[in-house]
């Protein structure tokens, strides 16, 4: 297959507005059908200042903190790059609600332990 000019002129969509499509998802990928949730992070003492300067997404709030750590709430479409996220923080997070999301978690590091466990 070759690369072949076309004589029509490129006509940019001005109904598409980036700042929208990609205000409620961290990085790019949008998952069909998805909803906005409110997601709920707790993350240790350790790693707790460390989100605070870097949020993973825009919509970080404080919600509860104590001596071993916080509470980060996020408003979001939880999608592939908010997952990867979660899970590089390792064992120093903890995705608290909704459940669903809990539960897709669980099943990758399920997965991910048993490749390294025979």
């Amino acid at each position: 297959m070759a690369i072949e000019p076309v004589k029509s002129r490129y006509k940019a969509n001005r109904r598409f507005d980036p700042a929208t499509y990609f205000n409620d998802i961290v990085g790019v990928t949008r998952p069909e059908n998805a909803v906005v949730e409110t997601v709920s992070l707790r993350v240790d003492a350790k790693t707790a200042p460390y989100l605070k300067t870097r949020p993973i997404h825009h919509s970080q709030r404080l919600s509860t903190s104590d001596p071993t750590g916080t509470v980060y709430q996020y408003t979001l479409i939880p999608n592939y790059e908010f997952i990867s996220e979660v899970l590089r923080l390792g064992d120093s997070a903890q995705l608290l609600f909704p459940d669903s999301l809990r539960e897709a978690i669980a099943k990758k590091i399920y997965h991910l332990n048993s490749m390294y466990h025979d």
